[in-house]
Formats: structure tokens, sequence, C-alpha cells
């Protein structure tokens, strides 16, 4: 007997490692006085976290300053004066959870920078670890769903013939299958105060890891005794 079936797991770890988006914004119907002003922001914003590298951030990176105007229009149609906006970003990736709350905290109330988001991750050991786990729990899955299918039918144990990544095997998928490629959580600022809570916004989330499969198991019937 040929059981063809899918496997699938879900498992959650804690994240030992996070990547914060800071956005630098400036606006004013003065060129120079909007450029100088978001320099500023910008240059402050890149020394505080060099700062911290190496012993919170492993990585850190920031672009150019981008500058555009537009002229805005009243009620009536008319012409404003023109306004200028220079904005940046700076991307850094820290290796101590605690660290970067009190470094959100103090930027956040910054004039012109702006938290966007942060994601939680895992270091690339630890993801290899936790891909890792999700694939043995997937085929365990697969297996414990085939043994339940043998017995069904009369059968004996099972034997894996194939095991392939979720799709090889032509098995259609379920609606209730998890996303193949897990999830990292993200969290996106949200401030209604000029003194946002950080630590209550960015509380580190469980990183989802999730595996999907598809295999082929062969089980033989069992010699029925006659009653």
């Amino acid at each position: 007997m040929l059981i063809r079936i899918q496997g699938q797991s879900r498992l959650t770890f804690p994240p030992n490692l996070a990547r914060a988006h800071l956005s630098v914004s400036c606006e004013g119907t003065n060129k120079a006085a909007t450029v100088d002003s978001a320099t500023t922001a910008l240059a402050g914003l890149v020394d505080a976290t060099n700062a911290l590298v190496p012993s919170a951030v492993s990585m850190v990176v920031s672009d150019q300053l981008r500058v555009s105007s537009y002229t805005p229009q009243d009620n009536k149609g008319h012409d404003l004066p023109t306004k200028y906006a220079a904005s940046a970003s700076v991307t850094a990736e820290f290796t101590d959870l605690t660290a970067i709350l009190d470094f959100l905290k103090e930027q956040a109330v910054i004039q012109g920078i702006h938290v966007s988001w942060v994601r939680w991750l895992l270091t690339d050991e630890s993801q290899a670890a936790a891909d890792e786990a999700a694939q043995v729990a997937a085929v365990a899955d697969a297996r414990v769903k085939a043994e339940r299918y043998a017995r069904a039918a009369g059968g004996g144990p099972v034997v894996p013939v194939v095991i392939a990544d979720a799709g090889m095997l032509g098995i259609e998928r379920s609606s209730r299958n998890v996303d193949p490629m897990g999830s990292a959580p993200i969290m996106a600022a949200k401030f209604g105060s000029s003194e946002p809570d950080i630590h209550q916004e960015f509380q580190p989330e469980d990183v989802i890891v999730t595996c999907r499969i598809d295999a082929e198991f062969t089980s033989d019937y069992q010699d029925q005794v006659p009653g």
C-alpha cells in the first residue's frame, strides 16, 4: 500500500537579533535650513548608532539625504510658498535586545527622527537550528498521519520512501497548511504622543518558523486471523 501525505510544523523561538529602521524627515519653506536640519539629525542618528558598535549593534546602514520640493495650494487653488523636504534612513542590526529599547526611546523624541519599524530575527546559527527543528517536526507529523492511515486501512508499520519539499510530489496543498516561509514579526511604530512608550510598543516577539513537506510511505497489509 502506498500512502502519500503532507507533513507540516509551526514552531516559535525567542529572537536574539533585531533590525530597526529609523527615518529622518524635515520639511520647510527654506531649502537651506531644511537640508541643514535633516543633515544634523541624520549625523546625530548615525553617530548614536555607531557608538553602539560592536557591543550592541553588529551592522549600520544609512542612505544619502534626499531632497524634494512641492508647491502646495490653498482651498482656492492659489499657490502657496514652495516647501522643501529632506529625508534619509538608517537601518541597524542589534544583538542586544535590551539596548535596542533604550536606543529607540532616546531617538524617537528627537525632532525629525521617526522609528519606522523593528523586525525580530534569529542569528544565522539560531535560524539554522530552528529550520532543522521545524523540518524534523514536519517529517514526524507526516509519519504520524501515514501511520494513522495505515492502521485505518489494515496496514502494518509504515516505511518512508520519498520525502520532498512541498509541491515536488504534486500533492495539492491543503488550505489548512501553514505558510512554508515562516515569518519574522515586524512591529511598526504607532506613536500618538510626544513621549512614546517604546518599551510597550516594541516588546520582542517570538519568531515563527514553519516547514511543509510532501512524503510517500509504504505499508504492507497485515494478515487477517480468521475469527
